[in-house]
């Protein structure tokens, strides 16, 4: 069918895409490897360029939150079916929270494999992992809630429009932005700790529990809240797959602007910008830690060696401790 040959057109476009990226790519590594201090970007001055660009990049950030806003806002106040449905409203931004944040914490615990595995091993398999959750998110949302539909109709009734069906949905079309989120996390932080931690005895449980994963945790963060933020506005798979007299924030939007209820439609397009506020906080709390720790010290100066047990202690004070250092002495004397 028609369908059929558009989407597969999708997937082979996106897999010509995602082989060129890792041909790009190829075997370049993140992690700093070496001893001594990072060494930041010198920052060049745009002098007189400077107040344009931040006219630029302002009048860039009123068009994308300003229309909107004031749109809302117009139809708010001069709208005659704004009249408020509180418990309709409750309902649906219960919907969304339980169907968004059930999708984010299913499709990061999917994504934490394929992307610790596609961040320390450079191999075929981990590779193709990596590449296959990308073809999923190339299907079109309706492509993959009818193929769901027809497969919980013929072989799963049970799960058949129910919530379960929906976090499945919402793991294959966003499983890509939990494995980058991961996969750039975990790439950036230095293999080193891992190994010295297996060679003196530790089990490879522990040492993802205790090394592996809280390294990783600014990436697991961010992919969790890419994820949370993409399943609260979809809704192609959303309308199709939901349970029956389940509502959610996107859906009553789209009800209510079917209509023309434009003001009634209002509060629910509020609501979902003011959602998105916290997972871009989080995204940009992170981001702005990246350097502004540094001491100043080591802005823009050459770096310097240092013996490689100091180096490790403090770019990772947990593994500097006298604590960890002790526990992990007298284990490997135990041995």
């Amino acid at each position: 069918t028609p369908a059929v040959v558009l989407s597969g057109m999708l997937v082979l476009v996106t897999a010509v895409i995602v082989l060129a990226e890792a041909r790009t790519r190829g075997r370049a590594r993140y992690a700093r490897l070496g001893s001594g201090a990072a060494r930041l970007a010198a920052r060049i001055s745009m002098k007189r360029k400077t107040f344009p660009a931040y006219g630029a990049l302002g009048l860039l950030g009123a068009a994308s939150l300003g229309v909107p806003l004031v749109s809302m806002g117009y139809w708010l106040s001069v709208g005659r079916s704004g009249e408020f449905d509180l418990p309709q409203i409750v309902e649906a931004v219960g919907g969304s929270l339980l169907l968004a944040g059930g999708g984010a914490v299913f499709t990061m615990l999917l994504a934490l494999p394929v992307g610790l595995l596609a961040a320390r091993h450079t191999g075929r398999l981990p590779g193709l992992l990596e590449r296959a959750t990308y073809l999923g998110h190339a299907v079109p949302a309706i492509v993959v809630a009818l193929s769901l539909v027809f497969f919980t109709v013929r072989y799963a009734f049970d799960f058949y429009l129910s919530v379960p069906l929906v976090v499945f949905a919402y793991a294959v079309l966003f499983l890509p932005l939990a494995v980058g989120a991961v996969r750039a996390s975990a790439a950036q932080s230095p293999p080193v700790f891992e190994e010295v931690a297996r060679s003196l005895g530790r089990a490879p449980r522990q040492v993802l529990r205790t090394i592996t994963l809280p390294l990783a945790a600014p990436g697991i963060a961010a992919g969790t809240a890419l994820v949370f933020l993409a399943a609260m506005k979809e809704l192609t798979a959303t309308l199709v797959l939901h349970p029956t007299g389940m509502d959610t924030l996107a859906i009553r939007l789209w009800s209510e602007t079917s209509t023309r209820s434009y003001a009634a439609a209002a509060p629910y397009a509020a609501l979902l910008m003011l959602v998105s506020v916290i997972p871009t906080y989080l995204l940009g709390r992170d981001r702005r830690r990246t350097g502004d720790d540094l001491p100043e010290a080591t802005q823009g100066h050459p770096a310097t060696v240092e013996p490689s047990g100091q180096a490790q202690a403090r770019d990772t004070p947990w593994l500097g401790s006298s604590t960890y250092q002790s526990s992990l002495h007298a284990e490997a004397v135990h041995r």
